[in-house]
């Protein structure tokens, strides 16, 4: 045998039972040179090895750098050029996972949640079946990712990469198909919303509710599109955080596993900040800039009626996801070097494990799945882990879907400024906090214990700090709605049906649009015509006059006139826009923000390691998939549905409310234009402090039911009747060195 740990047909993987090892006389030295273990007589000549040879868990994989060149070479099928070498590593693959990740996460997880009201308001959606497109990705990975898991594990993982960066890239181009099946958007400004008579016997085509058959009663139906996107991106996403972490794991040591892990964890949270930020920024261009003769609001941004271009990030990442496949799938099934990196790890397998699922021939069969999946069951640091992983979906995705909504309405801001404010605060955080755990496992070598408690210290932390989302501004004084009118109110604001109407503007026959202006009174009106104004004004901010629903400061007047008196009051006028707040709370929530992201990403990279490790290798995938599953079902799913359910609740003006159609059902309301800020703010906490207490007390049993394997295993090569012996178990307290001098020699 030229090579000890070369491949051949007849390698076996063989496990050295303690007690065996113990109790066995061996006579004489054995070592590879010795020519009875290289001849057919062999077996008969070392009778002792009868007694403690068993199967190993870490059979089947056995490769070293001189066997299987071609196999481990990058490239594809025979074109397996030399310059592709260079990415022919860990470092090389964990570039192009980690670009992948971040494709993915900038799509599904940042630019869908900074667009999602501006998809609302377009295509008059409710946050509760918003809540559904977010959720569509997670309801695709739970239901798929056990099948593939189950079946991918024993194939190409790269080749599971590849047709995943297809199919997210599909999706990508699926979610941006409304845009250019509807026309132009209307624009609200294009009419004259100033109260005259002229408009006394107009009718709106804009109310949800009028059933005219016009555009509004077929634009949510929509969602179904949307929908099938986000279960494209859902099952190409399924092989990126299953088989990418696995790949990683096994082909670097136990010591530079957290590092890499960290990385890539780091780059998918990054992913989202970097989508929130390109939303942002896509907001500012209008959302018909590619249609000729579409005349945008001339206030820009800040003018109420304004839509962003939401569908234009899709069209560039799904075209980016597309030119992922071929580098991905050039990959091998295995990285060169993955033996010795074998030979080097300790196993930390749960010590309840069944010995049927060590095999490395398991799970290669359908018969095999459900002892595979009792003896994931039977494992509580897997299953309380589990349980941890779905309180933190269902918060995280929660959050991520309405974080951005949630300061745009608490604290003031423009769709497009929140998008902004969220991804800047996503950047630091969550990309820290994932290289953070990373090196805090590097620099500790945290095993499955330590990694454990290192989750039950940042989910305690992350706990601690649940009331930073008891901090908001108070609600703006909006006309009808949070505050009654000045002058002629004819009725009081009580909730989702509060009247905008009133004596003032009882003539005006004010359409149902979202044109909100800022009244030299202080008050918020929902358009010109509400504030009951008849004269518009030129220029930019625009204004109007002659409203009769403003008042002006009569007190104030009456001391500027006593001192000048010549002085004339202002006419009653508003200007296009909301009132500008002076609540300066915002800087104080935004740096905590940025603290709780750095605890909560920081749970990433120790929880998946020990997901990792407390089970056998060639079962890591399907741990995975099983684990996300759940997660994706029970967690990610439910999230965003119960997180918009909840903000609907906090509703105070409905779309149409505003609708002449007295018959309205609250299913057919449309998009929420007014939320009640205290009472969103309290429904944030109480829902992040319950999943928080529950996600810490379920890490804190799968540290305390955890119990590592009696046997550690060193990985070793052995000749044994001409036959290559690929790794041999060895109790834990015999060391390497003891086991090739003790009563004979077994060359390591």
């Amino acid at each position: 045998m030229a090579a000890f740990g070369r491949k051949t047909k007849n390698t076996k993987a063989l496990t050295l039972d303690s007690v065996a090892f113990d109790r066995a006389n061996i006579p004489g030295r054995y070592s590879r040179q010795d020519s009875a273990l290289d001849t057919p007589g062999a077996r008969s000549d070392a009778p002792f090895l009868q007694n403690f040879i068993r199967q190993d868990s870490r059979a089947g994989d056995f490769s070293d750098e001189e066997g299987d060149q071609a196999e481990t070479r990058c490239g594809w099928r025979r074109f397996r050029p030399s310059c592709l070498q260079v990415f022919d590593n860990p470092k090389g693959f964990l570039f192009f996972v980690s670009f992948f990740a971040l494709v993915q996460g900038t799509l599904v997880n940042g630019l869908i949640n900074s667009v999602i009201s501006t998809i609302e308001k377009r295509f008059q959606l409710p946050s509760s079946k918003t809540g559904i497109i977010s959720s569509g990705y997670d309801i695709a990975f739970g239901c798929l990712s056990v099948i593939i898991t189950y079946h991918g594990g024993v194939r190409s993982k790269p080749i599971w990469l590849a047709t995943g960066a297809f199919v997210l890239g599909l999706g990508a181009c699926v979610f941006s198909i409304p845009h250019f099946v509807v026309g132009p958007h209307r624009l609200g400004g294009a009419q004259e919303t100033t109260c005259g008579a002229a408009r006394l016997n107009e009718t709106s085509d804009d109310g949800v509710c009028s059933g005219e058959g016009g555009e509004s009663n077929w634009l949510p139906n929509f969602l179904y599109v949307f929908i099938l996107g986000q279960l494209l991106n859902g099952v190409g996403g399924i092989p990126l955080y299953t088989f990418g972490p696995q790949y990683l794991e096994q082909s670097v040591s136990t010591k530079s596993s957290g590092i890499y892990l960290g990385i890539f964890y780091a780059v998918s949270y990054l992913g989202p900040a970097v989508g929130f930020l390109l939303g942002g920024q896509l907001l500012t261009l209008y959302i018909d800039l590619e249609k000729p003769g579409v005349i945008p609001p001339v206030g820009g941004t800040s003018d109420p009626r304004w839509l962003g271009a939401w569908w234009l990030g899709f069209l560039g990442l799904g075209v980016t996801a597309w030119l992922l496949v071929l580098p991905l799938s050039g990959y091998p099934k295995e990285l060169p070097g993955i033996a010795k990196v074998r030979r080097e790890k300790t196993s930390d397998v749960h010590a309840n494990t069944e010995s049927k699922t060590l095999d490395s021939n398991f799970g290669k069969s359908i018969r095999d799945f459900p002892v595979a999946v009792r003896s994931l069951a039977k494992n509580p640091t897997f299953i309380f882990i589990t349980l941890a992983g779905i309180s933190e979906g269902l918060a995280l995705n929660g959050f991520a879907t309405f974080l951005p909504k949630f300061v745009e309405n608490q604290f003031g801001q423009t769709a497009s400024q929140a998008a902004f404010l969220v991804g800047c605060v996503m950047v630091p955080g969550a990309f820290g906090g994932c290289l953070i755990g990373g090196a805090i496992m590097r620099c500790k070598k945290l095993d499955v214990s330590g990694s454990l408690k290192l989750c039950v210290i940042l989910s305690s932390i992350a706990m601690l700090l649940a009331p930073v989302f008891l901090i908001r501004c108070p609600n703006s004084q909006f006309a009808g709605v949070t505050a009654s009118y000045t002058t002629g109110a004819t009725s009081q604001a009580s909730g989702p049906g509060s009247s905008l109407n009133a004596s003032c503007n009882a003539a005006c026959a004010c359409p149902a649009v979202f044109d909100v202006v800022c009244g030299s009174d202080g008050l918020e009106y929902l358009s010109s015509c509400h504030a009951g104004c008849t004269t518009r004004h030129e220029g930019e901010p625009k204004t109007f006059s002659n409203c009769a629903c403003v008042t002006t400061n009569s007190s104030a007047s009456n001391t500027v006139a006593a001192v000048s008196p010549g002085y004339t009051p202002p006419d009653p006028e508003v200007t296009s826009g909301r009132c500008g707040s002076t609540c300066g709370l915002l800087m104080v929530f935004l740096p905590l923000l940025v603290v709780i992201m750095v605890v909560v990403s920081g749970l990433t990279v120790p929880a998946a390691a020990v997901t990792l490790r407390c089970v056998p290798e060639h079962q890591a995938s399907f741990a995975f998939g099983l684990q996300w599953m759940f997660i994706r079902l029970l967690g990610s799913v439910p999230g965003p549905i119960l997180m918009g359910a909840a903000i609907d609740r906090t509703c105070l003006l409905w779309q149409g409310d505003v609708s002449s159609d007295d018959t309205c059902d609250v299913s057919d309301r449309g998009a929420c234009w007014v939320y009640e800020n205290s009472t969103m703010s309290l429904y944030f906490f109480i829902i992040v402090l319950v999943l928080k207490i529950f996600s810490t007390t379920c890490m804190g049993l799968a540290l305390w039911l955890y119990k590592p394997s009696k046997k550690s295993t060193q990985s070793c090569a052995m000749a044994y009747n001409g036959e290559v012996v690929t790794t041999v178990s060895t109790p834990e307290s015999i060391t390497s060195e003891e086991l090739s001098h003790r009563n004979g020699e077994i060359f390591l």
